[in-house]
């Protein structure tokens, strides 16, 4: 396999050690799991609040996943922003 480079991430976990007092989390996986927003990537207990990338423990299919990938944060920025400033609920 030929390539110009190679991009490699290993063992990255989220840090949500701060926001475990304030904001409602989600109880699973290895590391503990990432903060709970809604479909719009609201905090539950405060709307004002968004949540996007690595941290993110968002509703899917009927569960709560988190997706740990940048193309994930990139998009998950450009969504909470659009709902942020009310241009269109994603």
């Amino acid at each position: 396999l030929s390539a110009d480079m190679v991009v490699l991430g290993i063992g990255g976990k989220p840090n949500v050690e701060l926001f475990k007092k304030y904001l409602p989390m989600q109880n699973s996986g290895p590391d503990g799991g990432g903060i709970l927003v809604n479909e719009f990537l609201q905090t539950d207990s405060h709307p004002e609040i968004y949540c996007v990338g690595d941290i993110a423990a968002f509703p899917h299919a009927n569960v709560i996943s988190r997706l740990e990938h940048v193309d994930n944060a990139r998009r998950s920025a450009i969504v909470a922003v659009k709902n942020l400033v009310r241009e269109k609920r994603q």
